[in-house]
């Protein structure tokens, strides 16, 4: 990944803007499918969009009260 962290950099921040800091589903699925070469699928994509966000709002806090 870092051999290749200049153009993602590249590509990330074009679907950056200053109303929005984080890509949505529909950029992701954009970014994945037709600005590269990855062959992933809509469900691919929707399933790892899925699995990156944290479960847990402030774990630590969690962890801390005990």
């Amino acid at each position: 990944m870092e051999a290749n962290l200049p153009n993602l950099q590249k590509i990330y921040q074009s679907y950056k803007t200053p109303t929005k800091q984080f890509p949505e589903i529909e950029d992701l699925i954009s970014m994945c499918t037709r600005d590269s070469v990855l062959n992933l699928t809509e469900k691919d994509i929707a399933f790892c969009f899925g699995y990156c966000h944290m479960t847990v709002v402030n774990e630590d806090r969690l962890w801390k009260s005990y």
